[in-house]
């Protein structure tokens, strides 16, 4: 079986190998926006996947045969979404992200890779998370139908990104206080960036479809595929 370190090394290479050609477009059946570089990386992840982890169950956004009403993920699974913010990356190659999580009995992996700016926050580094004193409070695009509380007088603070990887990445920097999906996240939108909150040494106060959770939640729980989430800074550096 692969390490860590070489299993996040090869995650990178495959995304940075994948969209380094000029995509082609489409529109899916709901009309969002899907690449052929998408289609590319989700195939040659799951193929890297498989290889290394014999049986495991693959959920993927870009295969719908995966898709269930809620999953009971207890061990050997993985997660991928390989182009989170599609049209981000369509039409400006900034602002998104592409998201693995493989959890193999012993072996477990979180990973949120930013190709634009060639980093990757994920279970390897995760404990250096620190907060940066950041204002800004990071939404999802389903919140701009619910009118957002006013900061100090003002709405300046907010940011509305288009890719949840993108805002997870930032949350998990350090450089956001909060993120608040208020639609119904797709199980790919949220369970890597949740997970690695979850080992930030109980920095993240972390509601998923209303229900504070902690480390491990997806052991012996059904969850959900599209569920709200929120996530707060609550505890300062030491």
């Amino acid at each position: 079986m692969v390490t860590i370190s070489e299993f996040e090394l090869e995650f990178i290479s495959i995304v940075d190998r994948c969209i380094g050609t000029s995509p082609k477009s489409s529109l899916k059946e709901d009309y969002s926006l899907v690449t052929d570089a998408d289609v590319l990386a989700e195939k040659t992840l799951i193929a890297y996947i498989e290889g290394n982890f014999p049986g495991i169950v693959i959920i993927s956004e870009e295969n719908p045969a995966s898709h269930r009403d809620d999953y009971l993920l207890e061990n050997r699974f993985a997660i991928i979404d390989p182009i989170d913010g599609t049209e981000n990356y369509y039409f400006t190659n900034q602002n998104y992200g592409s998201v693995v999580s493989v959890v193999y009995d012993e072996f477990v992996y979180h990973g949120i890779y930013i190709p634009s700016l060639k980093k990757v926050i994920s279970t390897q580094n995760i404990d250096g998370y620190r907060f940066e004193g950041s204002s800004i409070k990071l939404l999802s695009t389903s919140c701009l139908g619910c009118k957002p509380q006013k900061l100090e007088g003002s709405y300046q603070n907010y940011r509305v990104l288009g890719s949840s990887s993108y805002m997870f990445f930032m949350l998990l920097m350090g450089q956001a206080s909060s993120y608040d999906y208020c639609g119904e996240a797709k199980i790919w939108d949220s369970f890597t960036g949740i997970s690695l909150a979850l080992e930030a040494h109980e920095y993240f106060d972390v509601s998923v479809d209303g229900m504070k959770v902690r480390s491990g939640w997806f052991k012996n729980s059904k969850l959900k595929h599209k569920a709200p989430f929120n996530i707060n800074v609550v505890k300062q550096n030491d």
